[in-house]
Order: C-alpha cells, then structure tokens, then sequence
C-alpha cells in the first residue's frame, strides 16, 4: 500500500499512518520552509517553528531507520508526478489559505 500525507507540520499524523497502516511507501510532503506559525482562530494555541530545522530534527531523523518513507520538502502539486506510482491513500491537511493546497 503506498500513501501519502500532504501538509505534514509536526509529524504527529505521520507517526499515526506508520503505526495504523503500515504502508510499504508513504510519502510526507511539505515544504517546510521558514518560519510557521499555527493556532486557534481565537488566538490561543499559538505555536511557532521554524520548519527547515524542525522538519530535519523530528520527522527526517527519526524516521531514518525506517525504509519506507520518502521525505519530499515540496509543495502538495508534486503529487503530479507520482503518475507511474498509484497511491491507495493520501491524507491532505495542507495550509487552508485558498489554493495552498492543489
């Protein structure tokens, strides 16, 4: 089973596919650029990173010794790509900023 997850932010749903579904590809795709902040629209839960380090700190290098994952640092219009490679599943929880996600 090969899958995706678009918009990975902290990786928690990440961890959530490997352990649920165990797929023998699962591709993270974000861009993981800069600075990103994240909260509830009444302004609490407010949570800032910077994706570039957090992404290579706690997604990549955690996942190292696990084969199946591949780590793309792009945006959601890579899937396109994927044409010789059909996924069975793809779990899109990008920015929601209009066409963020494509």
């Amino acid at each position: 089973m090969a899958s995706a997850e678009i918009g990975v932010w902290k990786g928690a749903f990440s961890n959530l596919l490997i352990d649920a579904v165990q797929p023998s590809l699962l591709y993270l795709t974000d861009p993981c650029d800069g600075m990103v902040h994240s909260g509830d629209k009444d302004g609490k839960n407010i949570a800032s990173i910077d994706l570039n380090a957090y992404f290579t700190e706690h997604i990549t290098a955690p996942l190292d010794h696990w084969e199946t994952p591949r780590i793309i640092k792009a945006y959601s219009d890579v899937l396109r790509t994927f044409a010789d490679h059909p996924l069975d599943s793809v779990c899109i929880d990008g920015a929601q900023r209009g066409l963020s996600t494509t």
